[in-house]
């Protein structure tokens, strides 16, 4: 893998994916910090929350574990309207707002498994399974 210096030399550097994906204890990058995701379109997984008349709440665990993110129902593929359903899309994972994730490409999967996406957030979770929002 190739990087650039940011401290102003700008000269490229060889630097091995273990180095750059090393973390402490605490899942903080060891060596190297991820600061924010370049505007693209990435590959992505969610989890249905909710699915009312009109609006199904959804969550992108890897642009936010712990927020919901609104979608039109109608937008879903008809066996993805069950809480708990995993779906693999594309999205704008630097925007800020979710609105602006523009999710596309929906399509019912298996669960990704942690190693491969977080969790979306135990009390966000447990707020929607009692029935009220968070």
């Amino acid at each position: 893998m190739s990087a650039r210096r940011v401290d102003g030399k700008k000269e490229q550097l060889k630097i091995s994916s273990e180095r750059i994906t090393a973390r402490n204890a605490d899942g903080i990058g060891r060596y190297f910090s991820f600061l924010a995701w370049v505007p693209r379109r990435y590959h992505t997984w969610a989890v249905v929350m909710s699915v009312l008349k009109d609006q199904a709440i959804l969550v992108l665990p890897e642009w936010h574990p712990g927020r919901p993110v609104g979608f039109p129902s109608r937008l879903l593929p008809e066996d993805a309207r069950l809480s708990g359903t995993w779906l693999s899309l594309t999205a704008d994972l630097s925007v800020v707002a979710g609105g602006q994730l523009n999710p596309a490409d929906l399509a019912v999967c298996e669960d990704p498994g942690e190693n491969q996406c977080p969790r979306p957030c135990a009390s966000f979770t447990s707020a929607y399974t009692e029935g009220s929002l968070p």
